[in-house]
C-alpha cells in the first residue's frame, strides 16, 4: 500500500485474469483520476480494468475499436 500524500488520493487499476493476461493491480497516488488512463495505456492498453479511488470503485475502463484510439468509461457500480 502506498503512503498517503496530502492533496492526493490513492488509486488502483485492477485487471482481472482475462485470458489476455493474469490478474494485475497497479496502485498510484494522484490528484485526479485521469492519470489512470496514462498508466492503463502504458501497462496494458489492450485490457479492460476497474478503477478504484480510496477503496471505492469509480468506473471501468477499456480501449475501444479495432485500432484502439479512445477509452470507454463505464459505470462503477
Amino acid at each position: 500500500m502506498l503512503c498517503h500524500q496530502p492533496g492526493m488520493s490513492n488509486y488502483c487499476l485492477i485487471y482481472s485474469d482475462d485470458g489476455i493476461g493474469p490478474r494485475k493491480l497497479i496502485e498510484f497516488n494522484a490528484d485526479e483520476p485521469s492519470r489512470a488512463l496514462i498508466l492503463a495505456h502504458l501497462e496494458a492498453s489492450e485490457r479492460s480494468a476497474e478503477l478504484w479511488r480510496d477503496g471505492h470503485r469509480l468506473c471501468t475502463i477499456k480501449r475501444v475499436g479495432e485500432k484502439p484510439d479512445y477509452w470507454m468509461i463505464g459505470p462503477g457500480r
